[in-house]
């Protein structure tokens, strides 16, 4: 992107680190606690497929596992984001 002072151009905008918005995650904040298969459902994703994007978002620490399904961690996309994220779950 010419002019943004950060060296990046035309093809490499956005830079391929920077994540995007997860539809997973945002699943998993709203319905903590619910099994891997349940949530792809609810998405309309294949288990296998949805599993994949879950353990993706446990490598970047922004979930973690509990005994039945996954929640947004605490430290994850930071207090603030995790705080918005589950805003009026429930």
């Amino acid at each position: 992107m010419p002019g943004c002072g950060r060296g990046w151009t035309g093809s490499t905008w956005p830079p391929a680190t920077v994540p995007g918005p997860s539809p997973a995650l945002q699943l998993i904040a709203d319905r903590p606690g619910v099994r891997a298969g349940d949530l792809a459902e609810a998405a309309g994703r294949e288990r296998l497929a949805f599993k994949t994007d879950v353990r993706k978002l446990k490598e970047l620490r922004l979930t973690e596992s509990l005994e039945v399904g996954y929640q947004v961690s605490p430290a994850g996309p930071g207090a603030a984001g995790a705080a918005r994220l589950t805003e009026g779950a429930g």
